[in-house]
């Protein structure tokens, strides 16, 4: 459980250091931003993953 969320806060952290984001930005813009692309990408793996195991 540990290990699962020290790896959840490396690639979150390494992402916002990769795409110029500080945590004083991140405040600003809110939550709602990254609710809908963490939904985007749910929808979007979900369908491909369908996709993938349908037509293989």
């Amino acid at each position: 459980m540990m290990v699962n969320l020290a790896k959840i806060g490396l690639t979150v952290t390494l992402f916002f250091i990769g795409a110029g984001l500080s945590a004083k930005v991140v405040r600003s813009v809110g939550i709602k931003p990254y609710v809908l692309g963490i939904l985007l990408w749910v929808v979007i793996s979900t369908g491909s993953l369908y996709v993938i195991l349908h037509t293989v």
